[in-house]
């Protein structure tokens, strides 16, 4: 997602230091990267993130390019929207590819292994066909997309359906974000700012774990884009301060605002942490904080 409805963001990967000749090429222009860097894992990975141009109801071709490296050829098509300026949105959470579940430990599978990645791809899979049978606009992660962050090919196995590369997908951290491999102790996890562009990001809500170890866990801050006449906020709760999360949202609903020169009819507030689940984790000190702290945040 990028600032509007009239911007997408093209993040991607290549194995190598930085190249600064790694572009996107999209709708026959190129753009080159507004962001690259090395990433935090051990693979020897580096990420790149373009902006694009576009408009609600058309469809484009594109591709990415590093030195002698290009991709396949790929479509993405932007809704339109409908008559009343509507628009629809598929909201998912915790995907988290390589968790499993009772059923696989009842037959071994109590660690991470290939065969509950593999099962964890085959439901994820059903939940995104049911998902393209909507149609969206977009679609809208509410985070733990993998189970460790710091598995390179739980993203892998994550990212690899079509509607990634062939419609606009938004995300938001969870707490499976902060996971990183125990035994790579060389690793600093910055993974979902490395897979996932944020744009108007703020320092508020950012998360810098030192680990027992030294290495370092890194979650972007809040931020916000707009869509049509709805503004959505998005809350990194993996940080604790509702303070910080309120004066976020105040200000971003005045720089929206003002940017627009209109107020916008819905405001849309995000975070992974459910207050009011009915789920296991409904008696998490971090659940019952964010209960009592975020009615002022909300208010």
């Amino acid at each position: 997602m990028g600032q509007n409805e009239n911007e997408v963001a093209i993040t991607w990967f290549a194995k190598g230091d930085v190249d600064n000749n790694s572009n996107l090429i999209f709708d026959g222009k190129t753009y080159p990267s507004i962001r690259s860097r090395k990433t935090s894992d051990s693979n020897g990975y580096s990420t790149y993130t373009a902006i694009a141009n576009v408009r609600p109801g058309n469809t484009y071709t594109y591709y990415v390019q590093t030195g002698n490296y290009r991709s396949d050829v790929y479509t993405l098509k932007i809704k339109s929207f409908g008559k009343n300026n509507e628009f629809d949105v598929v909201a998912f959470g915790d995907p988290q590819i390589g968790s499993g579940d009772s059923v696989w430990k009842s037959v071994g599978l109590d660690s991470n292994t290939q065969g509950k990645v593999d099962q964890d791809i085959i439901d994820f899979g059903k939940s995104l066909k049911k998902a393209r049978e909507i149609n969206p606009s977009f679609y809208y992660s509410m985070g733990d997309n993998v189970q460790v962050a710091g598995f390179e090919g739980e993203f892998d196995y994550f990212l690899n359906n079509p509607i990634f590369r062939e419609r606009v997908f938004s995300t938001i951290a969870g707490n499976h974000e902060l996971k990183v491999d125990k035994n790579d102790t060389s690793q600093e996890n910055t993974a979902f700012a490395d897979h996932f562009y944020q744009p108007n990001l703020t320092e508020y809500g950012q998360t810098l774990n030192i680990n027992d170890d030294r290495t370092k866990t890194f979650i972007p801050g809040d931020y916000y884009y707009t869509y049509g006449d709805t503004l959505f906020l998005n809350l990194n709760t993996n940080n604790k301060n509702s303070l910080e999360h309120k004066t976020f949202i105040e200000e971003a609903i005045k720089e929206a605002t003002k940017k627009r020169g209109s107020n916008f009819s819905w405001k849309v507030v995000s975070f992974h942490h459910a207050p009011y689940s009915t789920a296991t984790h409904t008696e998490d000190q971090l659940i019952l904080k964010i209960k009592i702290s975020f009615k002022d945040v909300m208010s």
